[in-house]
């Protein structure tokens, strides 16, 4: 029974590391399809973490649920403190189904503004507006950009599945076996 413990432990470690909470990462493009920067293509990339943004089969509406951002459009930079969310959506399988973020937003919303470089992304819609336009369309996609886990994570997994295989040989010594007689 105690070899059954000792493996349980090391698995719970192993897979415990793992269990924090991890930044997921998506790439994006978008090309202006109306206005005066029509046929202009951005690409850029934003984060959100696991556990403060994520909820599985539902919607999460506040600002501030970026980690990182990272765009240019008409030549200015956005990061995560000049642009950010309005709303992440998730399906039940924990995947983004839906994102609206951009440089003017608020809890569920995000606009353009006349006459100000603005732009926000809602779905596979791109919305902009220049300081000589009142607002322009045009498409966005967004890609689950895939990691491989962290080294340390993977050798800690290595060694807690070596344990376990060892321990399951019965390569470790046993304790001494004793009984009480009545």
């Amino acid at each position: 029974m105690k070899p059954i413990l000792a493996a349980a432990a090391i698995l719970s470690v192993a897979f415990g590391m793992t269990a924090q909470a991890t930044p997921i990462n998506y790439s994006f493009s978008v090309t202006a399809t109306t206005g005066s920067l029509s046929g202009t293509t951005a690409a850029g990339t934003f984060t959100y973490d696991s556990s403060s943004s994520l909820i599985p089969g539902g919607d999460n509406s506040n600002v501030g649920l970026l980690t990182s951002l990272d765009f240019t459009w008409n030549g200015i930079t956005y990061d995560q403190t000049t642009a950010n969310t309005g709303q992440l959506f998730f399906n039940s399988s924990r995947e983004l189904a839906f994102a609206l973020f951009g440089s003017n937003c608020g809890p569920s919303i995000c606009s353009t503004g006349f006459g100000t470089n603005s732009w926000f992304i809602s779905g596979g819609g791109f919305f902009y507006a220049t300081p000589s336009s009142g607002g322009d369309d045009g498409t966005a996609t967004l890609s689950l950009v895939t990691t491989a886990p962290e080294p340390s994570a993977l050798a800690l997994l290595g060694v807690g599945i070596a344990g376990t295989m060892v321990m399951g040989a019965g390569v470790l010594p046993r304790g001494r076996r004793s009984a009480i007689r009545v």
